[in-house]
């Protein structure tokens, strides 16, 4: 009975020590997963989104104003 009992402990233990080292890696890898995850959907968004507008903007907006006034116009007493 107790080389089962020992073995199940060395079994709990390399499972416990191979879990806790793939969280560690995991979390070190994070930050540049999130990166090249984030570009990548950033270019297809982008890509998508440009080739939807594709001229379908044409002529919606006359001119851009050159200066801006106040928010709220002000009251003439």
């Amino acid at each position: 009975m107790q080389p089962i009992i020992n073995t199940m402990a060395v079994a709990g233990f390399a499972l416990s020590t191979s879990i806790t080292a793939a969280l560690v890696i995991s979390y070190m890898q994070f930050d540049s997963f999130m990166d090249e995850s984030m570009e990548r959907i950033s270019g297809k968004v982008t890509s998508a989104v440009e080739s939807e507008l594709n001229g379908k903007l044409d002529g919606v907006v006359k001119q851009i104003p050159t200066q801006t006034g106040p928010a709220i116009p002000f009251a003439k007493p």
